[in-house]
């Protein structure tokens, strides 16, 4: 269990639980839909901690483009409630799901349940059905092996670019974590010319490397 105690106005928790509810309805992770962002891999999970979903205009866009929502609208609630409360978010995380619970802490009441939301434990999912998604992976691999040796990855990619383009080459709909560990294995490989990921300041990018002299370029 982890426990995360924050001053937050009404409209933050109304923030909080519709991008929430968006994720974990797409079936993402934090981890994915940070992935897709660009953004390091806790970043998601960070803002959800604070219980500070108030992104910035560009963020917001960010995360609905990650998503692909194009329904930007927000999930109201106690409309009259103004000025900063304290709030408690408590994560529970078992084998087979994680429950979100966002309380409203009182000094003169009992904590008041403001939402409870219940998210598949994704990592565990996707170990269960490794076996499965074998030949599955196999197709992503070979496709993403064919970008790579055309010139797609001779520009930089963003990771919401690539996945969009991926989505063409599986059988059903592609999932984020498939496409990041591909990636990743990809940029492990020592021979050239090889897949690197850059962390640039609009976000994460991957591109292809050679290698010229003693440098990568």
């Amino acid at each position: 269990m982890e426990v995360y105690i924050e001053e937050r106005t009404r409209l933050n928790i109304n923030l909080l639980y519709s991008f929430m509810l968006k994720r974990i309805a797409k079936g993402y992770s934090s981890l994915d839909v940070s992935f897709l962002m660009g953004f390091s891999f806790d970043f998601i999970k960070s803002v959800e901690e604070l219980m500070n979903l108030g992104l910035d205009f560009i963020t917001n866009n960010l995360y609905l483009r990650a998503l692909q929502d194009d329904n930007d609208g927000i999930v109201f609630d106690d409309f009259e409630a103004n000025g900063i409360v304290t709030y408690k978010l408590v994560r529970i995380t078992y084998p087979e799901q994680i429950i979100h619970e966002v309380f409203k802490v009182s000094d003169e009441d009992d904590p008041e349940l403001i939402f409870r939301l219940f998210e598949i434990n994704h990592p565990v999912k996707a170990h269960k059905n490794m076996q499965g998604q074998e030949d599955r992976r196999m197709l992503l691999t070979k496709f993403i092996d064919l970008l790579f040796s055309s010139t797609y990855f001779l520009s930089p990619r963003k990771p919401i670019s690539i996945f969009n383009r991926c989505q063409i080459a599986v059988d059903g709909e592609l999932k984020p974590y498939e496409l990041r560990e591909i990636l990743f294995d990809m940029c492990k490989k020592k021979s050239y010319p090889k897949l690197r990921a850059k962390e640039r300041k609009d976000g994460l990018t991957f591109e292809k490397v050679f290698k010229i002299g003693n440098k990568s370029m």
